[in-house]
């Protein structure tokens, strides 16, 4: 038995992956193994995994045909022997001896779940050109009465919405069976919080960001793949269920209604006025929609709301437009500055 598992999904991150098992080394755990396993790649990651197979006894790799990330997170904790679970992505870092203060609140709390921050790191043409941080505003252990009452705050701190900035009592998700949702490929990490916290006791806090995301170049990745999602409100029928479960009252609606409009957002942005007339057609003759509309809708969504209802579906393509000329701009001026 270790006290810590770090399960790595790896698929053709050959790059990548030795810099990721790298900074975890270096990251301060101790009592640890990491799982790596390799999701059918095709280009050069078993050999490097089996590289450092051959260097460090605690890493572990495995091998599954191409089943998706969730697949694969779910054999790495099957396999895992961690009292903890930490779910690492192959091109992501940690900070430099970030976790050893974990191991001590781990030891000392014992908690269900230790949340704490991640920093964004965002590249172009190979170069960072900005960081950002999100980190929990609370500091310590909240019992499941203070999860509900600041269930809002830890949303938007995207506390709830990556697996990444976590470690899981293994027990937890062993005895109520919690594993990835292997159907989704889009905030199936956010799905899978949903379930711990609706069986946990207790998360502890920890205001620091020690995970460093790595934003992908392509800006289209989280379009792309809503685009394969053909019916939208039937996608969040299993968070708003999720949510629901959690017994936290009006945040809960809260957040699944800025959940809502936030990928809906995303699903029209980069989408031609015919495709954001049909996405907007089926969304208005959905309960889902209609319901939050109902309702109370988030205040950064309501002109957006309005035009969808309104039909102004050229507005939103020629809203779209401008935001993305300007994030264009800004992605440049950034990056010459920090050349």
């Amino acid at each position: 038995m270790k006290l810590f598992s770090v399960i790595i999904p790896a698929f053709n991150c050959e790059n990548s992956i030795e810099r990721t098992t790298g900074s975890i080394i270096s990251s301060g755990l101790t009592d640890y193994e990491i799982v790596i396993v390799n999701d059918g790649s095709t280009d050069g990651t078993a050999s490097v995994c089996n590289s450092l197979c051959s260097q460090y006894s605690f890493i572990k790799y495995y091998e599954q045909e191409n089943s998706g990330v969730s697949a694969a997170r779910n054999l790495g904790l099957s396999l895992a022997a961690g009292e903890y679970i930490m779910f690492f992505d192959a091109d992501d870092t940690a900070e430099e001896n970030g976790f050893s203060e974990c191991i001590n609140i781990i030891k000392n709390e014992k908690p269900d779940i230790l949340v704490f921050g991640m920093r964004f790191d965002y590249y172009k043409n190979g170069r960072c050109y900005r960081k950002d941080e999100l980190v929990p505003e609370q500091e310590g252990l909240l019992n499941k009465n203070q999860i509900k009452a600041e269930f809002e705050s830890l949303y938007n701190t995207n506390s709830l919405t990556s697996a990444c900035n976590k470690f899981y009592r293994k027990d937890l998700l062993i005895d109520n069976k919690i594993l990835f949702n292997k159907d989704y490929f889009l905030m199936e990490d956010f799905l899978f919080s949903l379930e711990c916290l609706k069986v946990c006791q207790n998360i502890y806090c920890l205001p620091k960001a020690l995970y460093c995301y790595k934003q992908s170049e392509n800006e289209k990745n989280a379009f792309n793949r809503l685009k394969r999602i053909d019916d939208f409100c039937e996608f969040t029928v299993p968070f708003k269920a999720a949510l629901e479960a959690l017994d936290a009252g009006k945040a809960a609606g809260n957040v699944f209604n800025n959940f809502f409009f936030m990928l809906l957002c995303q699903k029209m942005y980069y989408s031609t006025t015919k495709e954001i007339k049909q996405i907007a057609e089926n969304i208005k003759a959905c309960s889902v929609f209609n319901e939050i509309k109902c309702g109370e809708i988030p205040t950064a969504y309501q002109g957006f709301s309005k035009n969808i209802v309104d039909a102004r579906y050229l507005k939103i393509r020629l809203l779209n437009l401008k935001t993305q000329t300007r994030h264009k701009v800004a992605v440049l001026v950034k990056s010459i500055i920090n050349r």
